[in-house]
């Protein structure tokens, strides 16, 4: 096939989007600095997946975790390919930005052929000022990344409905949000089926066809959404938090959370004002239904960042984020109202060029602004603060597993610290659905930082197996606890940055992984309530285990800690060897509970129960004869049934893809 004239155009219009990306934001892709807030938090996990390829279980943040389950995986697998991480996140990232403005030129050149409509629609993305705030001020690279998805999900489905052959890119499209970040594939749905049913009403046909086009791709990621959506029901229910007013759309906001123009769009949305006006005063315009279509879709996105849905808004969203979305469907509306103007009267085409320009000299200013004030690299940020401590010979701190977890409730010593150690075991992290049991974790939290009671913290610090730990800025007013010299030592005291702390050794620490000789019982259940009980008075792993079983345990001893050794070199399996133990005895793992965890001993081989303490973290119960116990990774009934509903999902993509009696959308 030649190559035609047309090609020509959507190359040119596709190279001229990329250069104008790559002047605005040229200083920050390749300033070799990680970019924003969140930014080393997300670099953390790519260190860990860099160190353990293979990993199915984080052992790094809180008390353990199944490794990016919990958590929309593609950015960090897509960083891991390069040597490195923080050229690799910033280049990903800006990739999108990129795509999602050639989706959009591509996108509206898909519905009317208008080769400058189209340009001037993907330019216009290029102008919104809120797209720097999400890359380089708050770093949430994941959400970042799945923009592009957005326009290019929306050209496969319309070029799906003409030509089968295109479902297959539009499911794979789908199910890259989906593993990007699930917040867009929430856009997404309704923005699919607002499509349908705009142009075939509410039928058979329309629900058919929403059926079609929204259930196979949600299944085909299963391997990992199903895991994801049984850990947790609370899905819904945080504060809006900021909700941009008109004159911000406009780009005239002040508003600053952490950076400039969380909200703000700018130009497009002035011009998005005029083209709406058009489509009110034109009747061919209103007659298409292309544009009713993403006008529909602007107001639904509009709604929601107005706080449509109120005490049910997807946790740990804020409504300010549906912004994003508005700015892509806008840009998608203006192009669409600009291709049935005629641009004989080249005064508007005028304006329109002097606009354009306005707005990415605007958003040039507001990158580098964003770059040079708020990217959160520069001394007194995160990444400096845990490059000083490190070079300090006196934090006892490394890259390999003690079977110890250092004990810290900052996130500049916690998902910093994992970037470059990611094999050090540690209590914190970026509060999302990857924690298995948080009411565990803050009530370890408030007991050793926030209170002067020095039961539960000595509780704590012995079932969290905390050997080192930081107590600094406000929770430094409880550090009198820890003057006691028999307990603890003070190893460094240190001031970086406007971050002031001390550091202490404790010295009765009890290890992640031990072998113990100590009372053991069972309970029916454990609450935050009977949790505070144990430790109001420090009855501790040396004390007391409660298994929450139905077995019938219970067994008395006298407290002793066995002689053992403990291999670990990879997360997903661990090997602890004793010669002494006894029957009754029990072997403690505490790391939460998980069922992807199983155990044998030898020389039996026996599989043993992997008990839930009331701590929710691991035990085992050996045979008297064993002198070598192995916990590892395996996959639970979750992800096998995720796994094959996958493959069924895929092979039934394939099949009515090929087979041309098998065009389902049709009647």
């Amino acid at each position: 096939m030649a190559w035609s004239k047309e090609n020509n155009r959507i190359l040119f219009g596709t190279g001229l989007l990329i250069l104008i990306a790559l002047i605005l934001y040229a200083q920050a892709i390749f300033s070799g600095k990680p970019l924003g807030l969140d930014a080393l938090g997300h670099l953390s996990k790519v260190s860990y997946l860099k160190q353990f390829p293979t990993a199915n279980w984080d052992m790094a943040w809180y008390g353990g975790a199944p490794f990016l389950k919990f958590y929309s995986p593609l950015f960090y697998y897509l960083v891991f390919l390069f040597p490195n991480s923080i050229l690799g996140a910033n280049l990903i990232v800006f990739l999108s930005v990129v795509l999602t403005s050639v989706g959009i030129f591509l996108l509206v050149y898909n519905y009317n052929k208008n080769f400058i409509a189209s340009l001037i629609s993907g330019t216009l993305f290029l102008t919104v000022l809120n797209t720097s705030y999400y890359f380089i001020v708050v770093g949430n690279h994941p959400f970042v990344l799945a923009f592009w998805t957005v326009p290019f999900t929306i050209l496969f489905l319309e070029k799906s409905l003409k030509n089968k052959l295109f479902l297959i890119p539009y499911c794979l499209v789908f199910l890259m949000s989906i593993l990007s970040h699930i917040f867009i594939t929430f856009c997404l749905i309704p923005t699919i089926a607002l499509r349908l049913i705009i142009f075939e009403g509410i039928n058979k046909r329309s629900l058919r066809n929403i059926c079609i086009f929204i259930i196979p791709p949600i299944i085909l990621s299963f391997f990992w959404l199903l895991p994801f959506l049984t850990h947790s029901s609370n899905y819904v229910g945080d504060d809006l938090g900021y909700i941009p007013s008109l004159d911000h759309l406009l780009g005239f906001g002040d508003y600053n959370i952490w950076g400039k123009a969380p909200g703000e769009i700018g130009i497009a949305f002035f011009v998005f004002i005029m083209s709406f006006i058009a489509f009110l005063w034109s009747d061919n315009l209103r007659k298409d239904k292309n544009s009713l279509y993403f006008l529909s879709v602007c107001g639904l996105f509009f709604l929601l960042m107005d706080g449509l849905l109120g005490k049910y808004n997807p946790t740990g969203i804020g409504a300010v984020r549906y912004v994003v979305l508005l700015s892509i469907f806008l840009c998608v509306f203006i192009g669409l109202t600009l291709g049935r103007i005629k641009f004989k009267n080249k005064l508007i085409f005028f304006v329109l060029l002097v606009l354009i320009v306005l707005g990415l000299w605007a958003n040039y200013k507001t990158i580098n602004e964003n770059y040079n004030n708020y990217s959160y690299n520069g001394p007194g940020s995160r990444y400096y603060f845990i490059q000083q401590v490190l070079e300090n010979e006196k934090i006892p701190l490394s890259n390999n597993f003690t079977n110890y977890r250092f004990g810290t409730t900052r996130f500049v010593f916690s998902e910093t610290l994992n970037f470059f150690y990611p094999a050090q075991s540690q209590t914190f992290g970026y509060y999302d659905q990857g924690i298995l049991y948080p009411e565990v974790l803050f009530l370890m939290r408030d007991s050793i930082w926030r209170s002067d009671d020095l039961n539960s913290t000595l509780f704590f610090l012995d079932w969290f197996g905390i050997k080192y730990f930081e107590i600094g800025g406000e929770d430094l007013k409880h550090k009198s606890k820890f003057q006691d010299d028999y307990l603890f030592r003070e190893v460094e005291k240190m001031r970086v940055a406007d971050y002031p702390f001390t550091l202490y050794e404790y010295r009765r620490a009890s290890p992640i992984l031990s072998v113990l000789r100590t009372n053991v019982i069972a309970v029916e259940t454990s609450n935050t309530e009977s949790i505070k009980d144990l430790a109001s008075t420090d009855r501790d792993s040396k004390n007391i285990v409660q298994l929450i079983t139905q077995d019938n345990i219970d067994i008395s001893n006298v407290y002793a800690s066995l002689n053992y050794n403990v291999k670990r070199d990879h997360p997903d399996k661990l090997e602890i060897y004793s010669e002494e133990i006894e029957e009754g005895d029990i072997i403690l793992f505490k790391e939460f509970y998980h069922t992807s965890w199983k155990a044998k001993e030898l020389p039996s081989k026996r599989e043993l129960k992997v008990y839930r303490t009331s701590l929710n973290s691991m035990a085992v119960l050996p045979s008297p004869e064993t002198n070598k116990v192995i916990f590892y990774q395996s996959k639970n009934h979750i992800e096998v049934l995720g796994i094959v509903l996958s493959i069924i999902s895929f092979i039934s993509i394939v099949l009515w893809t090929i087979r041309p009696s098998l065009i389902l959308w049709k009647d």
